[in-house]
């Protein structure tokens, strides 16, 4: 009787070692847009922009399409911790029961302007337009 050769099986991962590691920062990787978290209400909505302000917004999240999370971030575009944020920021994430997430991220548009989101991994879940740096105020002179 002839002895049946055993074959191994690999277990192949779809993403590479250090992705798939929880020590993995994601820095290195493209951003990317999450949209269906906007908040279209509240003191910080995106409903009622003008359609310049919207040509501006899709103007530079065009320009950050084609960088690294460690490109874009830097002094003007950063995470922010909950504890730094305006009252009114925090009421609105109660309402909305975002308050159990560590932190959020701005992103410099221009002049005042902020995008405002919650950065999981490399993706960007879109949440306030702050055109008036009202979520985080910089205490800057």
């Amino acid at each position: 009787m002839a002895k049946e050769k055993k074959i191994k099986t690999q277990s192949v991962s779809r993403y590479p070692k250090e992705v798939r590691s929880k020590a993995y920062s994601y820095s290195s990787e493209r951003i990317c847009w999450q949209f269906s978290t906007m908040d279209l209400d509240g003191p910080f909505k995106f409903c009622g922009l003008r359609p310049e302000t919207w040509a501006k917004i899709l103007s530079v999240m065009k320009e950050w399409d084609r960088k690294t999370w460690a490109e874009i971030l830097d002094d003007r575009d950063h995470s922010i911790s909950i504890d730094a944020l305006s009252n009114r920021a925090v009421k609105r994430l109660e309402e909305l029961e975002r308050d159990d997430i560590d932190g959020i991220c701005s992103l410099h548009i221009g002049g005042k302007s902020r995008l405002i989101g919650v950065r999981d991994r490399y993706v960007f879940q879109v949440l306030w337009w702050d055109s008036n740096h009202e979520v985080c105020p910089s205490h800057k002179k």
